[in-house]
């Protein structure tokens, strides 16, 4: 659901959200990319706590073993 401060502000962009899936398939050290370029607080936050509440990913393998990896996601947010 698009942050209604959001929406009165007209803020529309992506944010750049990096985390990691550990061995485990958990999403941990979550982190906004960018924020002093623009001024998307409301958007980035929203994106986090999303992120946050996603189930266990597939962890990356390297030779057949489970290992961490840091993943960077693009969260594009377009009002209608």
């Amino acid at each position: 659901k698009y942050p209604t401060i959001a929406t009165f502000l007209n803020q529309q962009g992506t944010v750049m959200i990096t985390f990691v899936v550990e061995k485990d398939g958990t999403l941990t050290d979550f982190e906004a990319l960018d924020t002093k370029y623009n001024n998307f607080a409301v958007l980035e936050t929203k994106a986090l706590k999303a992120l946050k509440k996603l189930p266990p990913w597939t962890p990356a393998t390297f030779r057949g073993k489970n290992v961490k990896v840091r993943f960077n996601l693009p969260i594009r947010y377009t009002l209608e």
